[in-house]
């Protein structure tokens, strides 16, 4: 994080990037093999410097550096276990549990992390990234109040095991719409066909 602070410092134009795991989970979280990931998890004191980031405007994304490893790809010694887990689907709760509910984040801050300054790194701006005339009508409805446990099952993942198994969070999507059309509802897929499309950059 000081070096794309100091090279901004210097004009260049660069962007950073965390996942929700780096601000949840310290190198001391009790994960094992699961939680083997590049780069590794750090201590308190970086989580706490990276939320400092996100809250401000050193962090421009929030991703989730998603991978859908099972169990045999973790079994092993800690130098054979495949690096990185799922997480996808923890982005939104997580991020209101720990930055929304803790006053860290806005919800206009939280909506930049993860639409809309994404829109506008991969030059997708305002077709994604924004509600407006002429946008695509993508959005979600959130009940910010939700609470629910975050498992194997709750994130439909590919994955057979979530480093997040257990973990109690606040708020969930209660539906999602793509161009208007409603593509998840509670958690569960609401429309059979497919529905994606590409989208070209400006």
């Amino acid at each position: 994080m000081k070096a794309v602070l100091f090279a901004r410092q210097l004009g260049a134009s660069i962007s950073a990037e965390t996942c929700p795991h780096y601000l949840v989970f310290t190198k001391d979280t009790p994960l094992g093999n699961y939680g083997k990931v590049n780069p590794p998890l750090r201590d308190g004191d970086d989580v706490e410097s990276l939320w400092q980031e996100t809250t401000g405007c050193g962090i421009d994304t929030i991703g989730s550096d998603h991978a859908t490893y099972q169990h045999r790809h973790k079994a092993g010694s800690l130098w054979n276990a495949m690096p990185g887990f799922g997480g996808v689907g923890a982005i939104l709760p997580l991020l209101i549990t720990h930055g929304v509910k803790k006053d860290r984040l806005s919800w206009e801050r939280l909506a930049k992390l993860t639409s809309e300054n994404t829109a506008r790194l991969f030059g997708i701006y305002p077709v994604k990234g924004a509600l407006a005339v002429g946008s695509d009508a993508d959005f979600v409805i959130v009940n910010p109040d939700h609470e629910w446990i975050l498992s194997t099952d709750t994130l439909h993942s590919a994955s057979d095991f979530s480093i997040y198994e257990g973990h109690q969070v606040m708020g969930r999507a209660a539906m999602t719409f793509v161009r208007g059309v409603k593509v998840a509802e509670s958690g569960a897929p609401a429309h059979k066909a497919p529905h994606g499309r590409y989208v070209y950059p400006r």
